[in-house]
């Protein structure tokens, strides 16, 4: 398959041509329908746009199960698929379909991991039904393009010291074993004075608690040597997506 391909990745809910009329009039290679599971409210939609892009003949329309009422499933869904189709294609997320929470993680999912979120707009005073099937046949006034700013992905370094805090109950750690755990990973010289070490756990804490102040990834109790290290729930949500 050829490289630069126009990916669309599109959560199925209870629309028809919102979903196929960006897919069709964009020419797009290749479609991910996502829906609930195989068999929910919304398979007879989910029947009738894969009826409707076969007929447009697509290199491929790939159908895909996700939590849709849940974030981090749906974002772990987008990413996957945007993962698969790697760095050379193009990927485009309809956000005006599916639910809120998909329509949210399509968003994230581009900030993230560098992709196009759209929305399409319907005529609602001209909504019709397709008498064969008495599903809605809605009238898409324009497809529009959102803007969307960058998300770093967190240092190794900060990925490492969320992902030890977890393992622990209560997300919360001494200092001093956080500096063996680092040791172990190689990311503190073992070779260090106690006071270097300390220091450069300080360093790499920085950009998780000072660099973020309002949503530190971690905070840290005082306690001289003994003070803790204690994983936020934004940590924990970051590791979620990160890791």
């Amino acid at each position: 398959m050829r490289a630069n391909l126009r990916v669309h990745i599109a959560p199925v809910g209870f629309h028809v041509n919102r979903v196929t009329d960006p897919i069709i009039q964009e020419r797009a290679d290749k479609v991910y329908l996502v829906t609930h599971y195989s068999h929910d409210r919304a398979a007879k939609y989910m029947e009738k746009i894969i009826k409707v892009l076969r007929r447009e003949k697509l290199v491929s329309i790939e159908k895909v199960t996700t939590d849709i009422w849940d974030l981090f499933e749906c974002l772990k869904c987008y990413k996957a698929i945007m993962q698969h189709e790697g760095k050379t294609a193009h990927i485009y997320i309809n956000v005006s379909t599916g639910s809120k929470i998909a329509s949210i993680a399509g968003t994230l999912a581009c900030m993230i991991w560098k992709g196009t979120p759209y929305y399409s707009h319907i005529d609602y005073d001209n909504i019709k039904k397709d008498p064969s099937d008495g599903l809605p046949d809605e009238r898409i006034v324009s497809t529009t393009q959102l803007p969307v700013y960058s998300i770093d992905k967190p240092r190794t370094e900060s990925l490492l010291i969320l992902k030890a805090l977890s393992n622990i109950k209560g997300g919360k750690m001494k200092k001093r074993k956080l500096i063996e755990y680092l040791e172990n990973q190689g990311i503190i010289d073992s070779e260090l004075s106690a006071a270097a070490k300390h220091s450069k756990l300080k360093v790499l804490l920085a950009p998780m608690t000072v660099g973020s102040l309002d949503n530190p990834l971690v905070e840290v109790e005082y306690r001289g040597r003994q003070s803790d290290v204690i994983l936020t729930n934004q940590g924990e949500s970051t590791l979620k997506i990160f890791e």
